[in-house]
């Protein structure tokens, strides 16, 4: 529940929902107004890694506006296992753990 007391101005990167998963998972990403300028366009890039650090996927590799995305990950061709996720925008970079179960 601490992400209800998240500042607008915030980066997020929610935990995947449902962790563990099999197969689909939600992943939620919130990003604030680059410097205060509304509808401003910032460069978003979420991929994915597998625990040795290879990436796997990715989910978004371009420019997006202000806002909060839910992205899902079609992860069917992947074996079960622990995998990393990561959000770059400028220069914040966030990361979370999932746990793939087939």
């Amino acid at each position: 529940m601490a992400e209800m007391n998240l500042e607008v101005n915030d980066y997020l990167l929610s935990q995947n929902f449902p962790n563990p998963f099999n197969s689909i998972t939600t992943i939620g990403i919130r990003i604030p107004p680059a410097d205060g300028k509304i509808a401003h366009m910032q460069f978003v890039s979420l991929k994915v890694y597998d625990v040795l650090g290879t990436e796997v996927a990715i989910l978004l590799n371009e420019e997006k506006p202000e806002g909060y995305y839910t992205i899902k990950l079609d992860a069917s061709v992947l074996p079960s296992g622990i995998y990393f996720y990561k959000l770059n925008i400028g220069n914040i970079i966030k990361s979370k753990k999932m746990m793939l179960l087939r």
